[in-house]
């Protein structure tokens, strides 16, 4: 089985070798690496051009800035492996990454696999760093409820930046939505629950993740945001899959009652400046980093209304 490593990237000058050079490290090497640059303004493809990188069947293609889905599905239309692995440019796989996800798919065909993600300790360390690996945990426990390597899941997710599929599959499920700038791979995970193709998700093909674009709770909340509203484009989209009672299956709904006023009393300003600041660093580890989870909650997907960013 031949194996595509696809990675999009838009102005990753500062990270895209770091993504590239940790593929050189594989022990099963993929036969081909394809990096798609979409419309980058910071040189990416130049820095890439002057590398000393010895990736074998290495390819760069540049294009117009048209958003990430678009840029993924063009890598996978240039692909000419049978197996396609999507990751980031701010990824860093171990060694053993790309045999996992292979050995999954030699055993289990017509599948998707996602690999889990883990927050590197980096120069950023403090309250958000803490925040942002005990979220990770979580996720990938309420995910698979069991510490097994690898889990077939019960509701759709995928992670877009460290997950497999063949080529045949992700075109028969139609790539990713073009229109979407956001949730993409959510809603190419619904369409594979929808046609009964299991998604699988596995320790083994873990990588972590440096993800530059969140430094800080204000960040990660407008994150959330747009989040939000790409979920609103998929009602709008496809009311057939996440309109009327399947909205309210697939998306959290805002709270009401005594929730409702608890979230409420979180939006706002002086609860995002506490978290920034640390202020709360005198409480326990985990009762901390479950009110910054209300707090991120509140202000970025309940209320977002209440305080301006």
């Amino acid at each position: 089985m031949k194996t595509s490593i696809i990675i999009p990237t838009y102005n990753g000058a500062n990270k895209i070798l770091n993504a590239l050079k940790s593929l050189e490290k594989l022990t099963r090497k993929p036969d081909e690496v394809i990096v798609v640059v979409d419309g980058s303004t910071d040189g990416t493809a130049e820095i890439i051009r002057s590398s000393d990188l010895s990736l074998l069947g290495f390819r760069m293609i540049e294009q117009a800035n048209s958003g990430r889905a678009t840029v993924r599905n063009r890598g996978a239309t240039e692909a000419k492996g049978d197996l396609l692995v999507f990751m980031d440019d701010d990824i860093i796989v171990p060694e053993k990454w790309l045999s996992a996800h292979l050995e999954h798919h030699i055993s289990k065909k017509n599948s998707l696999l996602v690999g889990k993600l883990e927050s590197p300790k980096t120069e950023l360390a403090g309250e958000f760093i803490l925040f942002e690996n005990w979220q990770n945990k979580k996720w990938n426990k309420d995910l698979t409820h069991t510490s097994e390597e690898e889990v077939l899941l019960k509701t759709p997710y995928i992670s877009a930046n460290n997950f497999s599929i063949s080529k045949d599959l992700f075109f028969k499920l139609g790539q990713f939505d073009y229109r979407l700038n956001d949730a993409e791979d959510y809603d190419l995970a619904v369409r594979a629950f929808q046609e009964n193709y299991p998604i699988y998700i596995s320790s083994k093909a873990y990588a972590y993740h440096f993800d530059f674009g969140l430094k800080n709770f204000k960040s990660y909340i407008k994150r959330i945001r747009q989040y939000r509203e790409a979920q609103e484009k998929l009602i709008n989209f496809k009311p057939e899959l996440y309109g009327d009672k399947a909205q309210n299956e697939r998306f959290p709904v805002n709270p009401s009652g005594i929730k409702s006023k608890v979230f409420k009393l979180f939006a706002n300003k002086y609860w995002i400046k506490a978290a920034e600041q640390g202020y709360l660093k005198w409480l326990p580890r985990d009762i901390r980093c479950r009110i910054y989870d209300i707090v991120v909650t509140a202000n970025g997907r309940f209320f977002p209304e209440k305080v301006a960013l």
